[in-house]
C-alpha cells in the first residue's frame, strides 16, 4: 500500500544519510494525501448538511433557501423554523427590510398586504396554485439585491414553507424533527432495510481494513525506528494516526449525512456507500495505478 511504501522509504538506513530529502518528501507527501482525504470528507459533510441553492424552493422538504443581507457567496438551505411568517395588521406591524435584518435573531413577520402589493391581490390570494417560489420567479444568486428584492424573497419564503413544511398546518415550525428525514424513514420498507443492513456490513469491512492497514504500518514503523527521534518518521506517524483514528470517523459521518439527506432508494444507498468506499481505498488505488500489484 501507499502507507507501507512510505514506511519502507523512511525506515531504510539510507534515509538518514544520502536519501534524507527523499524520506522527508515521502512522509510529507503521505501526510498531505491524508489531509486531503479529511478535507474531502469535511466538504461532503458540509455540502450535504447545508446544500447550496439558487431558488427558494431549491431545497429538501421542510427547508428553504436562506438569504441574508450582505451575502457574498451562494445561499444555503435552512430549516423552515427560520422562515418569515405572514401576519396581518391585527397581529403585527409591517416589517421594513434592510441589509441589517437577521433572521437568526428572531423570525421575521411580514405583513400580508405587503405581499399582496408585490404579486397583485389576485395572484397572492390564489398563491397555492398561482405562485411558484422557483428560479424563474426570483433567482437567488450572487447578484441578488436585498434592498430591491428583500420583501419579495420573504413573501416567497413564507409561502414556500407554508406549502411544504409538515408542521405548517399547525403553525408550529419548532418541532424536533427534520421533514426530509421523517419522510425518508416512512419510505424504509423491509426490502430497503435488508439492503441497507447488508451493504452497511460490507461497507464496515472497508473501514476496518483502513484501520488495520494503518495499525500494521505504524507497528512496522515503531519496530524499525523505536524511540529514536527522527523527523520523517514523526511526520509519517502523524499521518498514520490520522488514518487510524480520524479517517474512519469522518467516513462514517459522511456516510450518515449522505444517506439521511438524500431520497432513500436502493440506487442511492448503493451509490453513496460505494462513493465513500472509493475514498477509503484512494491510497491503494493511487499505489496500484503508479506501481501495479508489485
Amino acid at each position: 500500500t501507499l502507507g507501507l511504501y512510505a514506511v519502507a522509504v523512511v525506515v531504510k538506513p539510507s534515509a538518514r544519510t544520502t536519501h534524507r530529502i527523499h524520506a522527508w518528501l515521502t512522509a510529507v507527501g503521505l501526510l498531505l494525501f491524508v489531509l486531503a482525504e479529511v478535507s474531502i470528507f469535511t466538504a461532503v459533510i458540509n455540502e450535504s448538511a447545508h446544500p447550496k441553492c439558487h431558488a427558494v424552493d431549491d431545497c429538501l422538504a421542510g427547508t428553504y433557501c436562506y438569504v441574508w443581507g450582505g451575502m457574498t457567496g451562494l445561499p444555503t438551505c435552512e430549516d423552515c423554523f427560520w422562515t418569515p411568517r405572514i401576519g396581518d395588521d391585527d397581529a403585527v406591524d409591517d416589517v421594513d427590510v434592510d441589509e441589517d435584518d437577521d433572521m437568526n435573531d428572531d423570525r421575521i413577520i411580514i405583513n400580508d398586504e405587503t405581499c399582496s402589493e408585490i404579486f397583485t391581490p389576485d395572484i397572492w390570494e390564489n398563491r397555492a396554485y398561482a405562485l411558484d417560489a422557483n428560479y424563474n420567479e426570483l433567482p437567488l444568486n450572487k447578484d441578488f439585491d436585498w434592498i430591491r428584492d428583500g420583501d419579495k424573497y420573504e413573501c416567497l419564503a413564507a409561502h414556500h414553507c407554508s406549502e411544504n413544511d409538515m408542521d405548517a398546518q399547525n403553525d408550529d415550525y419548532g418541532t424536533d424533527r427534520c421533514d426530509f428525514i421523517t419522510q425518508n424513514r416512512e419510505k424504509m420498507d423491509v426490502q430497503i432495510w435488508i439492503l441497507f443492513i447488508v451493504l452497511s456490513l460490507l461497507w464496515t469491512l472497508a473501514v476496518c481494513q483502513e484501520i488495520e492497514e494503518a495499525s500494521i504500518e505504524e507497528i512496522v514503523l515503531n519496530h524499525h525506528v523505536g524511540d529514536t527521534l527522527d523527523g520523517p518518521a514523526e511526520v509519517l506517524r502523524v499521518a498514520l494516526r490520522i488514518r487510524k483514528y480520524m479517517i474512519p470517523l469522518y467516513a462514517t459521518s459522511s456516510t450518515i449525512v449522505l444517506l439521511i439527506t438524500d431520497s432513500i432508494s436502493s440506487k442511492v444507498i448503493i451509490l453513496n456507500l460505494l462513493a465513500i468506499g472509493l475514498l477509503l481505498e484512494a491510497d491503494n488505488a493511487v499505489w496500484r495505478s503508479a506501481y501495479g500489484n508489485t
